[in-house]
This record gives structure tokens, sequence and C-alpha cells, in this order.
């Protein structure tokens, strides 16, 4: 069998796959970068609620007062 030929069709090098890049507009540039830096900005935020002691207590208490109001209006 001769290289570059196979059963199904004809290879184009060693299996590389031959792809188009995608033209991106002026719009879709800052798009991607705005999304990019309000996920590193909510990531930072993220991190800093986690290690804040107030927070988490704060999430505690919420937690623990829902779970009583729950257990409140499943006896009604």
């Amino acid at each position: 069998m001769n290289r570059g030929i196979s059963p199904v069709g004809v290879n184009f090098g060693a299996n590389k796959k031959q792809t188009a890049k995608v033209v991106k507009n002026s719009i879709d540039a800052y798009y991607d970068r705005e999304l990019k830096n309000i996920r590193k900005q909510k990531l930072e935020k993220d991190v800093f609620q986690k290690l804040d002691p107030d927070t988490t207590m704060e999430s505690v208490k919420n937690r623990i007062q829902i779970a009583i109001e729950n257990m409140r209006i499943k006896k009604d």
C-alpha cells in the first residue's frame, strides 16, 4: 500500500487535520476579552469570599435559618 493512500481515502501527511482559521471581527475579540476579564474577577471574588471568615459564618447562619424554616413548613 502506498503512503498517503488509505482504504477510506487520501491522507495528507501524517494524519494531520487541516483546519481553516476563523477570522474574528473586532466585536467578537472585544467580547472574548471582556468575558475573560469577568471570569477572572469572579474567580478572585470567590476566593476572597471563601477566605473571609465573616462571610463563611453568614453563609452557615443562612443555611441553618433556611433549614429551620423548612422544618416549620413541613410540620404545618
